[in-house]
This record gives C-alpha cells, sequence and structure tokens, in this order.
C-alpha cells in the first residue's frame, strides 16, 4: 500500500491518513515507509507491547532517536533480560511510596513557579507569556534534577539540553532545520558527559544522598558500565520532562478549545485525574512504538517475516471504536479509560505516577490562579512518534 503517514502534511494532521488505514485493515504493509507495518487497532497494538518475544524493541536503536546513545543500551531500546537489568536499576525511586514522598516538594515547587513575581505580572499584563518554558517545562525538570541530584546552578542546562533532543526526536528531518538537529546531538553528548562527571564524583565522595549516589552504590558489582548509568540518567530526565511537559501543555490546550470541558473542570476538581487520561488517550505523548519482528509471525491476518519493522500506531490505537466510544470526542469524565499512552508489558513507562502526579498540581494551581486563560499561541513540533510543543503562550484572565 502506498500509505505514508510521515509527509510534512500528516504529521501536521494525522487524523484522515489514520482513518483511512483503519479503514484498510488493523495490520496494513506501506510500501511507501520502506515496507514498514502499520498496526493502527487497539488490540493488534497492545498484543506487540506485550510480547517481546515475538516483537523486539531493539529496533528503536535503528531510528531517529539516539546519536547521543552511540554503543550504548539504554532502557528505551532493549529487550528482557538486559531491558530488566537497566531498570531494576532505577525502578526503586518510581515506586508508590517513593513518588508519595515526593508530592510536599512538587507541591512547593509548582507554587514557586507560579508566584514568581515576573510571572505574576506577565499574566496580569494580558499579554501573552511563554507559559511552557517559565512554567511547564520547568515543573518536571526541576523534579527529575532534585532526584538525580544535579545542582540548582546546572538546571537550566539540563532544560536547554532537554528542550533541544526533544525537538528532533522523531521529528521529520524535512521540516527541522539541520542547527537544530546539530544542536540535539550536542546537547545529548554533552549531557552524557555531564552525567559522566557526576557518576564518578559520587563514587569518590561515596555520597547516597540522590539517585545518581544511590545508583553508584547499588552497581558495586559493575553490573551497569559508567555508559549505561549514565545514559540511564538521560532517558530519566528527558523522557521524564517530556510526557509531563507535553501532557500539561496539550490538556490546557484543548481545555482551552473546549470551554464546556473547561467549565466542568474548574467547577469540579475530581475531574482533573480522569481529564489527565483523557488527554493521553486523545493526543498521546507517545505516538508510535516501534519494534522488530523476532521470527515469522502472524498478526491480524497478516503475515510478517523475521526482521520487519512494525510502527504499533498508539496515537491510532487509542481512537479506536472498537474500543473507545465516540472516540474523536474529548470526554474528560471518560471512565475507565485504558489507552496505551504509558505503554503496555515490559516497556511499560517506569514514570507514569511521578507524570499524573505533576501534571495533576500543575493543571489545579493553573487554573486555581487563572480559569480563564486565554491562548495566543500554540504550536507543536514536527514529530510524527512524540507530541512535543515549540512554543505555548497564554494571556492570563480570572
Amino acid at each position: 500500500m502506498d500509505i505514508n503517514i510521515v509527509t510534512p502534511e500528516s504529521v501536521l494532521d494525522p487524523w484522515p491518513l489514520l482513518d483511512r488505514l483503519r479503514e484498510t485493515g488493523p495490520v496494513v504493509r506501506s510500501e511507501a515507509m520502506g515496507g514498514v507495518w502499520l498496526v493502527s487497532s487497539y488490540e493488534h497494538c497492545r498484543e506487540v507491547l506485550l510480547d517481546p518475544t515475538r516483537f523486539s524493541n531493539t529496533v528503536f536503536a535503528s531510528t531517529d532517536f539516539g546519536p547521543w546513545f552511540e554503543g550504548t543500551d539504554t532502557m528505551v531500546h532493549t529487550d528482557p533480560p538486559d531491558h530488566t537489568r537497566l531498570r531494576s536499576m532505577v525502578q526503586k525511586a518510581f515506586t508508590y511510596r517513593s513518588v508519595q514522598q515526593l508530592e510536599p516538594r512538587i507541591a512547593e515547587i509548582v507554587r514557586e513557579l507560579l508566584d514568581a513575581p515576573e510571572f505574576v505580572t506577565g499574566m496580569a499584563s494580558g499579554e501573552p507569556v511563554d507559559v511552557l518554558g517559565q512554567f511547564i517545562s520547568a515543573l518536571p525538570t526541576t523534579v527529575i534534577s532534585e532526584l538525580l541530584g544535579i545542582p540548582s546552578s546546572d538546571r537550566k542546562l539540563f532544560y536547554q539540553w532537554a528542550e533541544a533532543m526533544m525537538r528532533c526526536i522523531m521529528a521529520d528531518p524535512r521540516l527541522v532545520p539541520q542547527a537544530h538537529i546539530d544542536a540535539a546531538v550536542t546537547s545529548g553528548r554533552d549531557m552524557l558527559a555531564y552525567l559522566q562527571a557526576e557518576i564518578t564524583a559520587r563514587r569518590r565522595s561515596g555520597t547516597t544522598d540522590d539517585l545518581i549516589g544511590r545508583l553508584v552504590q547499588q552497581n558495586t558489582d559493575g553490573a551497569l558500565s559508567d555508559d549505561e548509568l549514565a545514559a540511564t540518567c538521560v532517558t530519566l530526565l528527558v523522557a521524564g520532562s517530556d510526557t509531563t511537559s507535553s501532557t500539561t501543555t496539550t490538556m490546557l490546550s484543548l481545555l482551552a478549545s473546549h470551554p464546556e470541558q473547561r467549565r466542568r473542570v474548574i467547577e469540579d476538581r475530581v475531574l482533573v485525574p480522569t481529564g489527565i487520561e483523557e488527554t493521553l488517550r486523545f493526543e498521546p505523548t507517545a505516538r508510535v512504538n516501534f519494534r522488530k519482528v523476532l521470527g515469522d509471525v502472524e498478526l491480524g491476518g497478516q503475515r510478517l517475516a523475521d526482521g520487519d519493522v512494525v510502527w504499533a500506531l498508539v496515537i491510532a490505537a487509542n481512537r479506536d471504536p472498537a474500543r473507545f466510544g465516540e472516540p474523536d470526542r474529548y470526554d474528560i469524565t471518560r471512565n475507565p479509560n485504558p489507552h496505551l499512552t504509558f505503554g503496555q508489558g515490559p516497556h511499560l513507562c517506569l514514570g507514569a505516577q511521578l507524570a499524573r502526579m505533576e501534571i495533576r498540581h500543575a493543571i489545579n494551581a493553573f487554573l486555581d490562579r487563572w480559569p480563564h486563560y486565554e491562548v495566543a499561541e500554540r504550536r507543536p513540533s514536527p514529530a510524527y512518534a512524540a507530541l512535543t510543543w515549540e512554543k505555548f503562550t497564554v494571556a492570563g484572565g480570572r
């Protein structure tokens, strides 16, 4: 089939093409995209994500994701047992109990950002304010930096590095200036070098006051190399910051364009958690999951060969009418909401609980102060696999 979901037009407006794809079949081979298999149904996307014995995540290493991870394993593009080895080192920091202990500090960071004199003055002026840069992206970057033990004086660097990387991860190169691509590669390598130095410093000092120090202490048997430790920290910083900031931005954008939904959530804050889940379903941060076929397999009535590449289209699965009633309707009361945005199986998002908590505090606190905000400008990045934002400005209003 000649369907191509990564043209400049379809990246910016994917829905007509995804509807056409779904009508063609749940699993479709795209010759226009080099023979990849496009999986659009909820049932078959979930099957792909749950089974690493047939659908390997190692294909990730050959996509546009990672020249800064050259030769280094990360949780993102490994399968069990390597994935288990890498994930087990950090998962204790993201258990329910550990995340709950972070909540008071998260609430405090939200207040500090929203009540900063410069931000308050800007919102009161009626002029557009860079809410994305001054608040939304700053929140998760601060949280994960504190967790890792990055000095406050260096956190702006990490925000700039993460922003440069996310601007290009999975983006259509035809829509991204070469200068942005160069900046992303340089940022990734600079971040890796910085974290490798931090790992060396923790090993010398023996401190265990932060996550980097605890990872070094746990790794006395050398289960992970220093490169793997550093790459794991980069993954936490970039992925942890992006999911939270993108979903918070998307939810504020959607509430602004759905006034009845905004009115309901302002009047009843119990709807914020279900609104977050609906935002994750309706406009997922992770739009595509990539897999490589292991052996000859059958999927959705199609025969896939060993080595074939599969794109599990979460963005399509989350609007599959066979799984969700009125899938194209943004409904903050939707419950249950078994979207696939945080993944399934071994690669279920490690920081999902933390992201939900940060988004909940961000949305509640923002609506407390400016319930009638108006969006001045919104510009998503030209990425086909991840929804990120280049610009989001709002004008205050009470």
